[in-house]
């Protein structure tokens, strides 16, 4: 289960929050970095099954700095040399280029390409979908939250623009104009590039995953850590309820939440327990970094990377 691993750690700053104000899950935004391209947000990180997507894993370092380092992944390095995200880049298209869409008259909003795995949001604030790396967006507007700023979105899918997808800014490398006037040839090979790196993490996910369940306290921890998620989301629940609520109905929400808050301790407690076993053999035993080193997927996804990252350099410096 994607998260779990890392969710002891949110337990102790849920259980630290007021509790009749649990708050909604909510993208956490990376920090931009890197040059000049704009960008937007980043999704949710898994400490565990799946670190975020963003930036270029050198490929040939990658393979040794994996089975040396273990835990730092290509897509970290690349996060602290990767394009700058969250605002208009100048696109840097080179003279004389041929538009995608000769002659575009359309609507005129500035266009981007995921450069991670996100976890889009509808605008009234549920999930919607879950988008990959590679994937083509046009912001249409920008909102500001807690976690940083959310891009209004609308994303190719199958040749059509979907609207209604609130992204965070930072998982998104974005270029002025819309995609119609950008350079087919080039874009193209900004879109290759990321949908690589996003497949290249995925595959490290999950390998870490599989030697995540060879950990013998896994499935205890993962029990107990899930019941304390689906407790916190019923506590979320009720907290809108009572929000909106008035009178009797109110009254009734006021109890059920009082009465969930002194299970709340016994849940914690177990979350806890378990974790100590569970981190004491990932200590001793590792997160399974180390298997990319010799995994020919993730080999022949770096040699594909590496040969694209000259010429998208010249449209996404820094990466």
């Amino acid at each position: 289960m994607k998260g779990i691993a890392s969710f002891a750690l949110a337990a102790a700053a849920l259980a630290a929050a007021t509790w009749f104000g649990v708050p909604c899950a909510q993208p956490r935004g990376a920090q931009p970095r890197g040059a000049q391209p704009r960008a937007g947000a980043a999704a949710p990180v898994d400490g565990e099954a799946e670190r975020g997507m963003a930036g270029k894993p050198a490929p040939k370092r990658v393979r040794e700095a994996d089975a040396e380092r273990g835990r730092e992944t290509g897509a970290e390095r690349g996060r602290e040399t990767g394009a700058e995200r969250g605002s208009v880049a100048k696109a840097g298209y080179a003279p004389g280029y041929e538009p995608r869409v000769p002659g575009y008259a359309g609507p005129r909003y500035d266009w981007g390409v995921l450069a991670e795995d996100a976890q889009a949001y509808a605008e009234d604030g549920k999930p919607r979908a879950k988008l990959t790396a590679g994937t083509v967006v046009e912001k249409m507007a920008e909102r500001s939250s807690k976690s940083g700023p959310l891009f209004v979105c609308r994303i190719l899918s199958n040749r059509r623009w979907q609207e209604g997808f609130l992204l965070p800014a930072s998982a998104v490398v974005m270029f002025e104009g819309p995609f119609a006037s950008s350079p087919k040839g080039p874009g193209d090979k900004v879109i290759d590039y990321f949908t690589k790196v996003g497949q290249r993490e995925r595959r490290l996910a999950a390998l870490k995953e599989r030697h995540l369940r060879q950990n013998p306290y896994f499935s205890a921890y993962q029990t107990a850590a899930k019941a304390y998620l689906d407790f916190q989301q019923r506590a979320k629940e009720l907290t809108a309820g009572r929000d909106a609520a008035v009178g009797v109905e109110r009254s009734r929400l006021v109890a059920e939440l009082t009465r969930m808050k002194n299970q709340e301790p016994r849940l914690r407690s177990a979350l806890e327990k378990a974790e100590v076993p569970y981190k004491k053999w990932k200590a001793e035993h590792g997160d399974g970094s180390e298997a990319a080193g010799d995994d020919p997927e993730i080999a022949a996804l770096d040699r594909e990377i590496e040969a694209l990252v000259d010429d998208v350099s010249e449209m996404v410096p820094g990466i």
